[in-house]
């Protein structure tokens, strides 16, 4: 069960599972851990000032819960890097939201 309490396993599972079926989970935003995925988040930030777009950026602790510690951002310089933390890209025109209680993970 911890697998998909944790932010940074759940979003780990979600990347494999948009890379598996892209087409069923392209609705995942851009996800990244850090501080490992860290090179992997600037190079994204890079890319879009070249092309002169900017983004708004959701940044949550990797074990946080009840929204504590959550914070946005549209620069990755203002981002703690020493802090295990996941980023993603903000939706901010979310058109459903989807609510799940999970009872009982493992066998039947």
């Amino acid at each position: 069960m911890g697998e998909i309490c944790r932010k940074d396993a759940l979003a780990r599972h979600m990347t494999r599972m948009e890379k598996a079926f892209p087409e069923d989970y392209n609705f995942v935003p851009g996800t990244w851990i850090l501080p490992a995925e860290y090179t992997l988040f600037t190079n994204y930030c890079r890319d879009l000032k070249k092309k002169r777009k900017t983004k708004t950026f959701i940044v949550k602790p990797a074990n946080g819960a009840m929204g504590n510690g959550i914070y946005l951002v549209k620069n990755a310089d203002r981002i703690h890097t020493n802090d295990h933390i996941v980023v993603q890209e903000y939706i901010d025109k979310v058109v459903l939201i989807i609510w799940v209680n999970i009872m009982h993970c493992g066998r039947a």
